[in-house]
């Protein structure tokens, strides 16, 4: 670079002192320095000698810091930092989705459209295993909680049939329910309610969580086993034992902890048949 074309450096340092964000002001910068470089090749092409016309160059572009004071109050820098932060912002909340997402990605295989198990579309998966599907409804029973929205999305009655050891068979009355957590924010932990869920029905019958009562019995119960089933939502899986599904008309999910008394009340007198 020819001596005298430092000048032109110096004066753009000088001019855009100001700016305070610093990739505008580099960006001017290099504008400035640009627009010097071409005024000061037509001076040359002109026959100027090289002094005279990066003097000429630099007096035609002015005082620099007056110029300065000018793109300072151009340049303001809100907008600048508003766009870098943003861009962090989104960063960040992409590393955050992708931890959970990419659970979701790789339970995928996993997954079916399942009430405990079965398919709830195809109700000969149920003789499959050996068992009888009776009918399916969809509830759409739902409850929301600081942020978090709780939905019964399918329901399946069904007869269980399983041999105890002893050489017999026996049947229970089973109904089998889909309840999915969402939240909105990937970052959201999943509340663990599904571990105290408790039930009751018209007819009066009570079904305490196999949680609290520690084991498995003969006895009425809800049972609940949950996944995670996307990157905003947990589903839980609910088996109700020994259930009347002939008679029972209505059934309400009970979730009374933790100073919340949260309740999905479900009508049973509709749903499609086998």
């Amino acid at each position: 670079m020819y001596m005298g074309k430092y000048k032109f450096k110096y004066w753009c340092s000088d001019a855009v002192s100001g700016i305070v964000f610093p990739p505008d002001r580099e960006k001017v910068c290099e504008e400035l320095y640009q627009h010097m470089e071409d005024h000061y090749q037509d001076l040359l092409d002109q026959g100027m000698d090289k002094e005279e016309a990066v003097r000429e160059t630099v007096q035609a572009m002015g005082d620099p810091w007056a110029v300065a004071k000018d793109l300072a109050a151009v340049h303001r820098p809100f907008w600048g930092y508003f766009l870098r932060a943003t861009r962090i912002i989104l960063v960040l909340l992409l590393i955050i989705t992708v931890i959970p997402f990419g659970k979701y990605i790789w339970n995928e295989p996993y997954r079916e459209n399942t009430v405990w198990g079965f398919d709830i579309r195809d109700s000969e998966a149920f003789a499959e295993k050996g068992h009888t599907f009776l009918r399916r409804l969809e509830p759409d029973a739902t409850v929301r909680s600081d942020g978090y929205t709780f939905t019964v999305t399918d329901a399946v009655e069904w007869l269980y049939r399983y041999a105890p050891g002893d050489g017999t068979e026996k049947i229970t009355e089973v109904l089998s329910l889909r309840m999915t957590e969402f939240h909105p924010l990937p970052w959201a932990e999943h509340r663990e309610v599904g571990q105290w869920f408790w039930a009751e029905d018209s007819l009066g019958n009570i079904y305490g969580c196999t949680k609290e009562n520690n084991a498995y019995s003969e006895e009425n119960y809800l049972c609940a086993y949950g996944d995670q089933s996307g990157p905003l939502t947990y589903t839980y899986k609910l088996w109700i034992n020994d259930f009347d599904v002939e008679n029972t008309e209505w059934i309400t999910i009970h979730y009374d902890r933790d100073g919340r008394d949260l309740t999905w009340h479900i009508d049973l007198t509709g749903g499609d048949g086998a």
